[in-house]
């Protein structure tokens, strides 16, 4: 199963790239080369959690998988329709000038953190969103 979802997304990687000289990786438009490309690393690492959690049993670290998988819904609703930029920015106020470009970064790790936070109380409680 790990080699045929290693050589499934190497496949949609390579061609993605091959594609690139005509059809340029475009994230903004979704171009079909960056479909390709971003579906030959979707697979790769779902090849690799497939490896970790299901043949090698390493699932010490990945309840926090769990949160954002069960509830995915939820989490691109919530990322989606609410901004939770004030927390950090309140936090981390005064700090731009000596962060620098690590400042962006810092506040998406902010509204991450809060995400994952109403996702694992949602998780605990059972609380999941269906289509």
């Amino acid at each position: 199963m790990t080699g045929s979802l290693l050589v499934f997304g190497a496949a949609l990687l390579l061609a993605g790239l091959a594609l690139d000289p005509f059809f340029p990786i475009v994230k903004k438009i979704w171009s079909s080369s960056m479909t390709l490309f971003a579906g030959g690393i979707s697979v790769l690492l779902m090849a690799l959690f497939y490896w970790l959690i299901d043949v090698k049993h390493i699932w010490k670290h990945t309840e926090w998988l769990k949160y954002f998988g069960m509830n995915s819904i939820a989490a691109y609703f919530i990322g989606e329709t609410i901004r939770f930029t004030s927390i950090p920015e309140s936090l981390l106020f005064g700090f731009e000038r000596w962060l620098g470009p690590w400042y962006p970064l810092l506040l998406v790790a902010g509204e991450v953190t809060i995400l994952f936070l109403i996702l694992k109380v949602l998780y605990k409680r059972g609380i999941f969103l269906k289509v």
